[in-house]
């Protein structure tokens, strides 16, 4: 069967090539998953290969790999809860300067406390 004049012979024409990185992997998350394998075309490019080699680490259970993905494909996403761990610590009074002897008492008065408030808690019961 001849071509008619004036029409393409591959009207789906040439597939294109990924120009990123982000393009390659996209269209490698969209294919079916045949078996365990993600399926690659005749002539892949690097990129599709490291592509593919990414979400199989991932489908594996490798966490970064999938985050690695998420931040990818979406952008990087800021935590919802936000790290507290940032703040500045809170500023408290320094300690007063003792010397060894109002230590050591200051300790023993502490002892004195803990053991009264123990008691009180075992009378309680």
């Amino acid at each position: 069967m001849p071509f008619k004049k004036g029409y393409s012979g591959n009207p789906a024409g040439r597939p294109t090539k990924h120009k990123l990185f982000r393009e390659a992997l996209v269209y490698l998350l969209r294919q079916p998953l045949v078996g365990n394998r993600i399926g690659l075309p005749k002539k892949p490019t690097i990129e599709q290969v490291m592509a593919r080699n990414l979400i199989m680490k991932a489908i594996r259970g490798h966490i970064p790999s999938l985050k690695l993905i998420f931040n990818i494909v979406d952008g990087k996403v800021e935590p919802a809860v936000p790290d507290y761990f940032d703040d500045p610590p809170i500023q408290t009074k320094p300690e007063p300067k003792m010397s060894d002897r109002e230590r050591a008492l200051h300790i023993k008065e502490l002892f004195l406390l803990a053991e009264r408030e123990a008691a009180v808690i075992v009378e309680d019961k």
